[in-house]
């Protein structure tokens, strides 16, 4: 912060600042950095690596208000693009920084240079040799269409709700975070430790994924359900489960 201060009043050049789209724990939208740095002083990268994909839903679109105005955008499409894992990108606005600051000649790579109008992927990061990442996001895109990934991308939004609503309807649950961009924080009781019996005894069940994280200072409960496949009825009987499970304990 004092950093940008120093540039916004010229004691430095210029400055960036990292701001993410979503809090890891919670998905709790961090939206006040894109007003409050972006500038013509200040470069505003925004850490979109989960949540940067909801943007292609209606829903997601409104909670993101504000994006277009990052010079640079972390994304991860194995995560909320359902990609097989790793796939991972920076889209930015001006390629040509990219280029200044990743490309080399060395003699050994001379050829490689020799027609500059070719656009070529190892000038534009470090790694010189590197797989064909994108093939399998774009043979996605291309196969089930862009709708196909809005429509998913919603469901994590309601089936998040859903949980929420399932949880709330049952004695002794505490919501610690709300249902947002596909993820719900919860709790059952007031004792840290049972948190983390209740994640064991469900990875032992096999029936559902839960984990924890620490969230308001205390242990809670983190359901995601970005999963495509996922049903209401694999929701409804997750919290079922989950419910029989922590009063047992």
């Amino acid at each position: 912060m004092r950093r940008i201060n120093c540039a916004r009043s010229s004691r430095i050049p210029s400055s960036s600042c990292r701001s993410p789209i979503c809090a890891s724990r919670s998905a709790k939208i961090g939206r006040e950095g894109y007003s409050r740095f972006a500038s013509s002083q200040t470069r505003l990268h925004v850490d979109g690596a989960f949540g940067a994909a909801a943007i292609l839903s209606e829903r997601g679109r409104a909670l993101l208000q504000g994006l277009e105005r990052a010079d640079s955008i972390t994304l991860d499409p194995h995560k909320w693009l359902f990609q097989s894992f790793e796939c991972g990108c920076v889209l930015v606005r001006d390629a040509l920084l990219l280029k200044s600051a990743f490309q080399i000649k060395p003699d050994y790579l001379r050829d490689v240079h020799r027609v500059l109008e070719e656009f070529n992927p190892c000038d534009y990061g470090v790694q010189l040799t590197r797989s064909f990442r994108a093939l399998k996001l774009w043979l996605s895109l291309e196969t089930f269409g862009l709708a196909a990934f809005r429509e998913a991308i919603g469901r994590g939004f309601e089936l998040a709700e859903l949980a929420e609503r399932e949880l709330r309807a049952r004695a002794g649950w505490e919501i610690l975070s709300p249902a947002q961009m596909a993820t719900v924080c919860f709790r059952f009781g007031s004792d840290d430790e049972l948190q983390t019996r209740i994640v064991d005894a469900m990875l032992r069940d096999c029936f559902a994924l839960l984990a924890s994280t620490t969230l308001q200072g205390v242990t809670a409960l983190r359901l995601c359900t970005i999963n495509p496949r996922t049903s209401e009825e694999d929701i409804i009987n997750t919290i079922e489960r989950l419910d029989g499970l922590a009063r047992q304990l």
